[in-house]
């Protein structure tokens, strides 16, 4: 007895119309008497009385119905109680966040959001350089990362979960002798110097970085910051320029500028393969949303 023939059973016992059965199940009604048909030879036992115009339950039939309606009840519930006994288990969520990424911006009233929905669920964030971001998703001291244009090595290890696309913008600073020029163009920051992150603090920047430039006329002169922070100084310093996304939080310094480079970069959820779980999910299900709107 199979758990297909189980509920072709029940639902055929309960509607006592072949038609009724299959539109209920979506399937056909051959479909449904060949199961029945199946079972009853397996169980040696006639369930179903076909003499009549209607369907009936012979006594076997009778027995076996109200039998197994009460297992699958039972089974159902129990499921759910497993269900929610697991999803209790879950009681924290660690997420780790970009260095520079505005989670707010990201998600609006991110963690009144999370709190309101998932108040048993304590949330903690973190921001940090990519790679140890990366490091401590893969010793499990994260649940999971959020950061533009994730990829590894070892991608089987990951699942990532685009959750938006956003918008490169080129900063500068208000001290910057192009600062107050109209009509700012591109070319004009030809002979700058760009900033980019160090290879101990972003490995991939400098190479997401250089695909960005085939956007450019020309080659940018590039130097690498010793991390983020060195990196924004610079910059707000009037010493060079550098190219982040629209939701980095130097958008909301006074004293930068910035302009739109008219192509987009992605911001990725990621988690480690097989650690998803009811949180995670949740989690990633709310940052698209709040990405979307």
């Amino acid at each position: 007895m199979t758990s297909l023939q189980i509920e072709y059973f029940l639902t055929l016992a309960k509607h006592l119309n072949f038609t009724k059965a299959a539109r209920y199940l979506y399937v056909s009604q051959p479909a449904i008497s060949r199961q029945i048909a199946a079972l009853e030879a397996e169980l040696g036992l006639q369930l179903f009385d076909r003499a009549y115009r209607d369907l009936k339950l012979t006594e076997g039939g009778k027995i076996l119905y109200e039998a197994l309606s009460k297992a699958a009840f039972i089974f159902k519930s129990a499921l759910n109680e497993a269900k929610k006994a697991a999803d209790e288990v879950i009681q924290s969520l660690s997420v780790g966040i970009s260095s520079g990424l505005d989670i707010n911006k990201l998600m609006p009233d991110a963690v009144a959001l999370l709190s309101s929905e998932r108040p048993e669920l304590n949330i903690s964030f973190e921001s940090q350089a990519r790679n140890r971001l990366i490091l401590a998703l893969q010793e499990n001291r994260l649940d999971v990362i959020v950061l533009p244009s994730f990829e590894a090595e070892n991608p089987v290890d990951f699942s990532v979960n685009k959750v938006r696309e956003m918008r490169a913008r080129l900063f500068y600073s208000k001290k910057h002798p192009l600062a107050d020029r109209k009509n700012i163009e591109l070319n004009d920051f030809q002979y700058e110097t760009f900033f980019v992150t160090s290879k101990e603090d972003n490995v991939d920047n400098l190479r997401r970085f250089k695909q960005l430039s085939a956007y450019f006329s020309f080659s940018p002169y590039c130097v690498e910051a010793a991390n983020t922070e060195s990196m924004i100084q610079s910059v707000a310093a009037g010493l060079g320029v550098t190219i982040l996304d629209e939701l980095h939080r130097l958008s909301d310094n006074p004293i930068m500028k910035s302009m739109d480079l008219s192509t987009t970069l992605r911001v990725d959820a990621v988690y480690k393969t097989g650690k998803e779980n009811n949180a995670i999910k949740w989690f990633i299900e709310k940052l698209s949303e709040g990405a979307a709107n």
